[in-house]
């Protein structure tokens, strides 16, 4: 499959699924359906190209690879190195599991000092670089686990999300599959929908830049919405210092996704520099 991306970027893609899959989405070569993945930053459209017999599978240990993605170039990506001397470039969105949250953090908010999970224990990040190099990026699908270890020292990150496709024809009525997330914001923005007066606001750099989004807006508050809030501390410190310029306070409503080492770790960062200006919501 060819997947455009908004940005006019390319991922070139591979998937391993059931012939019974394929014939009940009724997809066929020159197929086009919408497809949206947060982890390949991705919301755009896609194109089969080609519909082929599965390969015959390897045996031995581990998951079977289910999909592979090549984004054919992408213009910013972050390069960490370790004390191992092994280094890691990426999307700035690619997960790494962080043993001291206990969660996914985005490779574009670690820091010199933080440690992931290598093959045998803790590892030290020594530096994060931002690149601005146009390259091409690579990703997998895993079975089972959704996850799988990289470079010689074994660090644990989390393969491509599973995307949320509408197949079909591109123009059809039919709404994109939404992703839970989706739906945790749909039941969050109806609990609250007498109080809201701004929703959706896209929120821009001096250069235009867009750099984030604000979920919606009361009188009082402006309110960011996740199902897990996995990987969100430089988005919500970056909307508390929005709400204070605003005179307001920044909700954050969150969901069962969300791990009680990321909650604490949110909560003890945000409480530190911004003190009660910040309020957490739960909901289900």
């Amino acid at each position: 499959m060819e997947w455009r991306k908004t940005d006019g970027g390319i991922v070139d893609a591979e998937l391993l699924r059931p012939r019974d899959w394929v014939a009940s989405s009724h997809l066929e070569i020159g197929s086009i359906f919408k497809v949206f993945s947060t982890e390949l930053e991705l919301n755009g459209i896609a194109e089969i190209t080609a519909i082929s017999l599965c390969p015959p599978l390897s045996t031995g240990d581990g998951e079977v690879v289910t999909g592979r993605f090549v984004t054919r170039r992408a213009d910013e990506t972050v390069r960490m190195t370790f004390e191992t001397g092994d280094t890691l470039e990426g999307s700035k969105s690619h997960p790494i599991w962080s043993p001291a949250i206990q969660d996914w953090v985005p490779m574009g908010e670690w820091a010199a000092e933080d440690v992931v999970l290598g093959r045998e224990g803790w590892i030290a990040v020594t530096s994060v670089e931002v690149r601005n190099e146009s390259v091409s990026l690579y990703n997998i699908e895993v079975r089972g686990e959704h996850v799988y270890e990289v470079t010689q020292a074994g660090i644990l990150v989390h393969n491509s999300t599973p995307c949320s496709v509408n197949p079909g024809n591109f123009d059809a009525p039919n709404p994109v599959v939404k992703s839970a997330g989706d739906l945790f914001e749909e039941r969050v923005k109806n609990t609250f929908s007498k109080e809201i007066i701004r929703q959706n606001e896209i929120l821009r750099n001096s250069a235009g830049k867009v750099i984030g989004e604000i979920d919606f807006e009361t009188a009082e508050a402006i309110a960011e919405v996740g199902l897990s809030l996995r990987g969100k501390v430089n988005q919500l410190h970056r909307l508390a210092e929005i709400a204070k310029q605003r005179g307001k306070r920044l909700d954050v409503i969150y969901g069962p996704d969300t791990s009680p080492g990321t909650f604490k770790f949110l909560q003890e960062s945000l409480a530190k520099k911004w003190g009660n200006r910040v309020r957490f919501i739960p909901h289900e």
